[in-house]
């Protein structure tokens, strides 16, 4: 038969085809399983990382709040969260800033306020926001600058704002520098710089 030899080729050929088959099969089992474990690590840092945003977020919520509350606005909350649900029932995973205050009933957004108030929450998140910072790296800087942080306020405003700076700078045993075109009246100042330009150009006197 001259068909024989090729007939024994061809089956060994195929016992060949189907060793490597099976090498593949076990290979691609692995591969899989080295794939679903990756996927959990994937999810399980995801929620280690969700974790520890809300830790954090949880709290920049007491150190803005607490500040708020030294800045005058005694009955408002800042809210910050990452997952909110929407209108249509779904959760939506983004970075949200939301005000209760005496004037609404439901939280609103940051968007919504502006002027003298807008400036107070700003200010509290600014200072709330670096001492979150401060704790958590560990660290505590000496030294701190505000430029015109008096915008927007009012006269009470200020004065709020200025014994908050002073308490913060003798608390945390640092200096604080403030630069604003007001001419601010405070006597918890421990010393001020006047810019002066004129037609000799710009110096600087101490008071």
């Amino acid at each position: 038969n001259p068909y024989t030899k090729l007939r024994e080729e061809q089956e060994q050929r195929g016992e060949q085809l189907a060793k490597q088959l099976e090498t593949a099969e076990a290979e691609l089992a692995q591969q899989e399983r080295q794939v679903k474990a990756v996927q959990y690590w994937v999810k399980g840092f995801k929620e280690i990382r969700l974790s520890l945003i809300r830790e954090s977020l949880t709290q920049l919520t007491v150190e803005v709040n607490e500040v708020l509350y030294q800045l005058g606005l005694h009955d408002w909350a800042v809210e910050f969260d990452i997952e909110r649900e929407n209108k249509s029932g779904s959760i939506n995973r983004s970075f949200t800033v939301m005000i209760h205050s005496p004037h609404t009933e439901d939280a609103v957004p940051w968007e919504v306020w502006s002027g003298g108030e807008s400036q107070r929450l700003r200010l509290a998140i600014s200072l709330g926001f670096a001492n979150l910072i401060t704790s958590r790296m560990g660290l505590q800087p000496n030294l701190e600058m505000f430029d015109e942080p008096s915008t927007w306020l009012s006269e009470s405003g200020i004065q709020d704002l200025l014994s908050v700076l002073a308490t913060r700078a003798g608390r945390q045993k640092k200096v604080i520098l403030l630069a604003d075109h007001r001419a601010l009246d405070f006597g918890g100042f421990a010393g001020t710089i006047h810019v002066v330009k004129d037609e000799h150009g710009s110096r600087l006197e101490m008071v």
